[in-house]
């Protein structure tokens, strides 16, 4: 959504409408399934460690996912690999 954001308003495209656009598009559910599902092909072809759910993350957000869905996602995958972490969600 951030990148689509930018790059609609470079193309002139009024910010209302954008906004109004991506509310539909890209909610926070839809995008932390999104997330879970590129996650999952990563993971796919690697072992999950702390090294791992770092790399993963900062994919995630290269890829313009919304911060509080990077961390939810980052937090789960932590303690997946048993890491001791307080969830803040």
């Amino acid at each position: 959504p951030h990148r689509l954001r930018y790059l609609l308003s470079k193309l002139g495209v009024k910010m209302p409408v954008i906004e109004a656009a991506l509310a539909e598009l890209f909610d926070a559910e839809v995008q932390e399934e999104l997330a879970w599902q590129l996650v999952d092909r990563k993971l796919a072809r690697q072992n999950l460690d702390e090294k791992a759910v770092r790399r993963l993350s900062g994919l995630l957000q290269r890829k313009g996912f919304d911060y509080e869905v990077v961390n939810r996602v980052s937090y789960a995958l932590l303690k997946r690999t048993g890491q001791d972490v307080e969830d803040p969600y």
